[in-house]
């Protein structure tokens, strides 16, 4: 059963209907369809331009007469006046300084003092004796004052000589001394970083016991502070030291020390 509001298509839309079911599903049609358009194109009344040669350009020169610029008028030459003549300077000689010899300074030679002569002294004069003492006969004398007890003669006895003291060496005691104070070395961390060397010279004073006496006296400074300081702290690490050998009377003996600080490279 038809609806009777159905509309018939017509022959022409049928045929493009079938056209295009046909070139789009079967690939002769669309061959067919691209050979066609081309021919269609390839027939078409096209007029192309003809070959003809291309007309040389005209050149046109325009040449203008240009006037010259007008002369300048030749003015009168103006008169020259000389200069007046200059006055010639009178140059001065100067005079000339006479050197005078130079004289030769005479060697001062200093004379000896004269010895002073002595003085002569006046002689004493003799004084006149006095007169003399009436005698008193001895016994009345003894009756008069007590008899003195008799002195006795003192003998000076002879004063025991000292022996020399004699000389002990402490050339190894010295040389224990100092490496005993290089164990405790120790270069400053900070010294390192900044490559700081230098050399140290101390002066210790040493007890016969061994001990330290005062501080450390620095003789020649490395010229930093911070060596100088650990060269001081070392020597007072180490002490105190053994006694020294026997025979030694002195209070102290005094000892240098120098102390190095070097970078190894």
């Amino acid at each position: 059963m038809v609806h009777s509001s159905a509309v018939t298509k017509s022959a022409p839309m049928k045929l493009l209907g079938w056209l295009s079911i046909w070139v789009t599903h079967k690939w002769a049609g669309a061959t067919l369809l691209a050979v066609g358009a081309h021919l269609a194109v390839w027939f078409l009344p096209v007029k192309m331009p003809a070959n003809e040669p291309k007309k040389p350009r005209e050149i046109r020169i325009l040449i203008k007469k240009v006037q010259p610029p007008p002369r300048p008028e030749v003015q009168p030459k103006r008169q020259v006046v000389p200069p007046p003549p200059r006055r010639r300077k009178v140059r001065r000689r100067k005079k000339r300084r006479v050197r005078r010899p130079r004289r030769k300074r005479r060697r001062v030679v200093k004379k000896p003092r004269p010895i002073p002569k002595p003085v002569p002294q006046p002689k004493p004069r003799r004084e006149v004796p006095p007169p003399p003492r009436p005698v008193i006969p001895p016994r009345a004398v003894a009756k008069a004052s007590p008899q003195p007890a008799p002195r006795r003669r003192v003998v000076p006895q002879p004063v025991p000589r000292q022996a020399p003291a004699r000389r002990v060496n402490l050339r190894p005691y010295g040389r224990a001394l100092y490496r005993s104070i290089m164990r405790h070395k120790r270069y400053p961390r900070m010294a390192v970083r900044m490559g700081y060397e230098g050399k140290v010279l101390l002066l210790i004073r040493v007890t016969p016991r061994g001990k330290l006496l005062g501080e450390p006296r620095i003789l020649r400074s490395s010229g930093y502070a911070m060596l100088d300081k650990e060269a001081v702290r070392m020597i007072k690490a180490a002490a105190p030291w053994p006694a020294m050998p026997t025979g030694f009377s002195r209070p102290y003996k005094s000892f240098r020390l120098p102390v190095r600080f070097r970078l190894r490279r």
